[in-house]
């Protein structure tokens, strides 16, 4: 199976997507936010799987890349996005569980240490300058809310840097991502994924659709996020009670 990026504007179908009916939401709904204390002291046993370009691997399923750090030009970050092998498989299995018309669309994956450097660097210094008033170590604490410390630790590597930790939305049948009721990348209260429940039924029913695919193909959500999902790795592992597969991941095995 072979993907590469699609344009945004006359996204064309996969073949036989025409013929797939809308997929209704699962009658569950997205809990409410679980603690992840706990989740460094999973035990992870590795599995061995190889990083994929999602460039390569999503041609043929309902699925868009852009890689937004890439794109915001983030030094270190690459034009593309790299997943695990199995959370790869587990992505197209999730887009074929979309609405007809509709396409995951997957802004990161994979990153190096450096780049989750950079991310958490630029994530403390927003946060320091809207709350002066307190201290680095709480800073730190409140930062990690949203963006993992970077740790190369193979007994706690940061999810990205497993290869198993993605960032997505989705598109409706015009190319237009749903409106998730946040940007991507929010540090706020709105972006924890059942913020909406009892508020917003149609940005809540969005984020349903997100997800109902992610979870009913095997993935995770962190609750903080509404567009972050794992497989595999420690966080995945902590939330359903299991041994972590995934440790720390390099581009080209190395």
């Amino acid at each position: 199976m072979a993907i590469g990026i699609e344009a945004r504007s006359g996204i064309p179908q996969p073949s036989g997507a025409s013929e797939l009916p809308p997929i209704p939401l699962i009658d569950k709904d997205i809990p409410l936010p679980n603690s992840m204390d706990g989740w460094k002291s999973v035990e992870i046993t590795e599995v061995g799987e190889p990083l994929v370009s999602l460039n390569d691997f999503s041609r043929g399923f309902p699925i868009v890349l852009e890689p937004r750090y890439f794109l915001q030009g983030i030094v270190g970050a690459s034009q593309e996005i790299f997943l695990r092998e199995g959370a790869a498989l587990k992505l197209a299995e999730a887009s074929k569980k979309l609405p007809t018309g509709h396409w995951l669309i997957v802004y990161d994956g994979y990153r190096p240490f450096n780049v989750q450097s950079a991310i958490f660097e630029s994530y403390r210094l927003a946060l320091e300058s809207l709350h002066p008033d307190l201290s680095r170590e709480e800073i730190i604490k409140m930062t990690e809310r949203y963006v993992s410390f970077p740790s190369v630790d193979p007994t706690k590597p940061s999810p990205h840097l497993t290869g198993g930790a993605i960032d997505l939305s989705v598109l409706d049948t015009n190319g237009n991502a749903l409106d998730m009721g946040t940007v991507w990348d929010s540090f706020d209260i709105e972006s924890q994924t059942a913020h909406f429940r009892e508020s917003n039924v149609s940005l809540h029913s969005n984020r349903r659709i997100l997800y109902d695919a992610m979870t009913e193909a095997g993935f995770s959500n962190y609750p903080e996020e509404w567009w972050h999902f794992d497989y595999g790795n420690q966080f995945w592992a902590h939330l359903q009670g299991q041994k972590a597969i995934y440790g720390l991941a390099f581009e080209g095995g190395e």
